[in-house]
């Protein structure tokens, strides 16, 4: 069992209207430094938003926790996700292109955009979309395969809230721990992930590859990497090719 490293964080208020610079201190924060498995740590997630969607909000920073949960969970193994998101899924449905590649080494960047955020009775639901073209999983060095066919993704993900538990407070600039692949190419160039457990108070339902969603993911998937010919066998399963051309690790963004 991987060890995980706990640390307490005290987040001092200061006194206002207060003569004497008396401090009163909240509960402690426990901060989960994360350290992504190997398979995936010298690749990045990058993100953009439909117009009108706030990307500092609470509610996309659960969705893209989720969603990037959701890759690593599938590319590795769930323990290995961000966390308490293992014990705030209740259910995930429908395959996932991240268990394609096999586990093996990612390089290059995942390129995600929220779609929408619509407010439910007791939470909210997210829909996001995957294009993994521009990354390669390592061969024989210096060699890659990288994706061509079947790249995009779509995942759908409702939120709702605990009976009884508050919900994760907005994430806290608290500068999570970084664990750089050995073969880099960018110093910030890292997988980073949420340094404290986001999804307190909150129960996850995933739906992958939704055939609605895929025809909303597939247009913007498709204007940064235009889409290649393919033959009717192919359908939309993952094909790779062999190439030396190491795929652009772009700096996470936003990050955590």
């Amino acid at each position: 069992m991987r060890a995980v490293t706990v640390l307490s964080v005290v987040l001092l208020l200061g006194a206002c209207g207060s003569q004497n610079d008396s401090r009163s201190s909240l509960p402690a924060m426990e901060v989960f430094p994360y350290r992504p498995p190997l398979s995936i740590s010298d690749a990045t997630s990058v993100w953009s938003v439909e117009p009108g969607i706030d990307l500092s909000s609470i509610e996309a920073k659960l969705s893209r926790g989720a969603a990037e949960s959701e890759f690593i969970g599938n590319y590795s193994r769930f323990v290995d996700t961000y966390a308490g998101f293992e014990k705030a899924q209740t259910s995930d449905i429908g395959s996932h292109v991240a268990s394609a590649f096999m586990g093996k080494g990612l390089v290059g960047t995942l390129q995600w955009r929220l779609m929408s955020l619509v407010t439910t009775k007791d939470g909210f639901q997210s829909l996001s979309c995957l294009q993994v073209a521009g990354t390669a999983t390592t061969a024989s060095y210096p060699q890659y395969d990288s994706p061509r066919l079947g790249t995009i993704e779509s995942t759908r993900t409702t939120f709702t809230r605990e009976i009884g538990r508050d919900a994760s407070p907005t994430v806290q600039s608290v500068p999570s721990a970084i664990f750089p692949g050995m073969k880099g190419l960018d110093p910030e160039a890292y997988w980073a992930g949420p340094p404290i457990n986001i999804f307190s108070g909150w129960k996850i339902a995933v739906v992958n590859s939704d055939p609605g969603d895929m025809d909303r993911c597939r247009p913007w998937g498709y204007s940064l990497f235009p889409k290649p010919p393919k033959t009717k066998e192919m359908g939309d399963m993952l094909f790779t090719v062999r190439t030396t051309e190491r795929p652009e690790t772009l700096p996470s963004s936003p990050g955590w």
